[in-house]
């Protein structure tokens, strides 16, 4: 069963069903806290009621500044996407919602929200607080939302830098105070203080969500990047009451403005896969000399690693299996072997497909290569075993020629991509 959820999507609607059943249990779990904190309003004094009454009366007026420059802000805003032609940007709707459990995980940081499924609440939702980015949805039920905070370790989201545009990728560290700015070169223009945002790149936030502030900036003389720490502006361990953001904008037809329809594409994926197989065993003339054969780019885990990385959502672990156990029979290798290569390199695309996306074409190509080392040495390895077939150092080929052919392919792939509208 745990294989089975590891791998497929089959056991998430069992998995709401029983976080639906278990909803009582967090909110009697959280019952102490929320007696407590219900407790201290009814026995506050007098003069805690006017200071508290007296703070918010200043946030109010200092929002109310804020709320005065809007409208100019947003017409000038606007002239200027006119200018330079670029779409208007929509406002966000959003849900309150408030929280009602802790996961008690020492390893994890993620909360639970009392508003699911019912209230239309999707997975992968931004959450904010009054301050700042929260972190982001991963598991709905019927009446509950599991939250990963941006502290957790898994957590990734793309930035910038609020006053120069230098853009990074924030992770989480599963320290509960700080945040880590991933590869940031050490002549990056990110000094204390900076104000970090979201970026809006990779589809997952909108932008211009302030995330934190840069607090401190080192640089190893040893290291060819700087080690930037940020502490989220988000109150983690205080915040109550926090914002849903539902309409992450939508992907829309260029033409007529139409939503497109998500399971659109599937056969430009299913092409795309097939035409890789093809590749892998198209026979070479018998004239040319054998050593061009160890010259083939590894043409399935390329077209897999695109799309697990562009569409997570449309790849998984058990399509990657199946496509390597087909590879398997073409190539008249032991069954098993591609399609566990394959599985890993999918994984490794899904866990950490928010920070490829944000590296450019030669950096993308230099994971590839790694990977591809990685798992033509167990091939080989795997072969000697199993068949003898013997090691040899033109294993370096197929990876070496995946890493020329990259930059083409993810060039054409996003033309496919974008022409068929495949989301």
């Amino acid at each position: 069963m745990m294989t089975l959820e590891a791998t497929t999507r089959l056991l998430e609607p069992v998995r709401q069903i029983v976080a639906t059943l278990l909803t009582p249990v967090h909110f009697v779990a959280e019952a102490p806290y929320l007696a407590g904190g219900g407790l201290t309003d009814v026995i506050a004094t007098r003069d805690t009621l006017q200071h508290r009454v007296q703070d918010q009366s200043r946030r109010l007026l200092e929002l109310s500044r804020v709320a005065q420059q809007y409208e100019a802000l947003r017409a000038e805003n606007e002239r200027l996407r006119a200018l330079l032609g670029s779409q208007a940007r929509l406002p966000s709707a959003v849900l309150v919602a408030e929280l009602v459990g802790v996961v008690p995980a020492p390893a994890t940081r993620q909360i639970i929200l009392d508003k699911g499924a019912r209230d239309g609440v999707p997975p992968g939702a931004p959450v904010i607080d009054a301050w700042g980015l929260f972190g982001r949805v991963i598991e709905v039920s019927q009446y509950t939302s599991r939250v990963l905070l941006v502290t957790d370790a898994n957590h990734a989201v793309p930035v910038q830098i609020n006053r120069n545009g230098v853009r990074s990728i924030a992770g989480g560290t599963g320290d509960p105070v700080f945040i880590e700015l991933e590869n940031v070169p050490i002549t990056a223009d990110i000094v204390e203080g900076d104000l970090v945002e979201t970026s809006g790149l990779g589809g997952g936030f909108p932008s211009g969500y302030p995330v934190g502030r840069v607090e401190s900036v080192r640089i190893e003389p040893t290291s060819a990047f700087a080690l930037v720490r940020v502490e989220p502006l988000a109150q983690l361990d205080r915040s109550r009451h926090l914002l849903v953001v539902l309409d992450v904008p939508p992907v829309v037809d260029g033409v007529g403005g139409r939503a497109v329809n998500p399971t659109a594409g599937g056969w430009v994926i299913l092409l795309t896969v097939a035409a890789a197989m093809v590749l892998a065993v198209v026979h070479l003339p018998e004239t040319w000399p054998t050593w061009l054969g160890w010259l083939r780019p590894v043409w399935v885990a390329l077209v897999l690693f695109y799309w697990v990385m562009e569409l997570p959502h449309r790849i998984g672990l058990i399509v990657a299996w199946t496509v390597g156990l087909f590879v398997d029979v073409l190539q008249a290798d032991p069954l098993g072997l591609n399609g566990a290569l394959l599985a890993g390199i999918t994984y490794f695309g899904w866990r950490f497909y928010e920070r490829l996306r944000m590296y450019a074409v030669p950096q993308q190509a230099g994971v590839i290569f790694l990977l591809l080392i990685g798992t033509e040495a167990v091939r080989m390895l795997v072969l000697e075993i199993m068949e003898g077939r013997g090691m040899t150092w033109l294993v370096l080929g197929p990876p070496f020629m995946s890493l020329l052919v990259w930059p083409f392919l993810a060039l054409g792939l996003d033309v496919l991509r974008r022409r068929f509208r495949v989301v």
